[in-house]
């Protein structure tokens, strides 16, 4: 797969406010399992290591990834997730790692001819 362009903000929301480093981004599939969901066929990571503070962007570009997936997977099922693995700099308990995920439309691997396309309103939270 090919992402053209992208960026990573740090919300100003956060609990925690202090330095971050972003060490990689996986990307993989979404996939519904009872009333929780999970990740799975994931890519290998794009190290990044950029250490960033909340309201700070980081740009993205040009990002290429491959997604292991078997020939008779359901796509229309599944969709795609970001895993963002970080440590923190400034907390008591210096280089503690955390997660966080991000996805696209439960919806995006499912072709809409052009009219439903224009018409779609915004995806619904997991």
């Amino acid at each position: 797969m090919y992402v053209r362009k992208g960026s990573l903000y740090v919300s100003e929301h956060c609990p925690y406010q202090g330095r971050r480093r972003i060490n990689y981004i996986k990307f993989g599939l979404g996939n519904h399992e009872g009333l929780k969901w999970r990740v799975e066929n994931s890519a290998a990571p794009l190290y990044l290591y950029v250490d960033m503070i909340p309201k700070q962007e980081y740009l993205l570009s040009d990002l290429h990834f491959s997604l292991p997936i078997e020939s008779n997977i359901d796509l229309a099922k599944r969709w795609l997730v970001v895993e963002i693995q970080e440590d923190t700099l400034d907390a008591p308990a210096e280089g503690k790692k955390g997660y966080a995920f991000v996805h696209s439309c439960e919806d995006i691997f499912i072709k809409h001819d052009n009219e439903a396309a224009d018409q779609k309103a915004p995806c619904k939270k997991l």
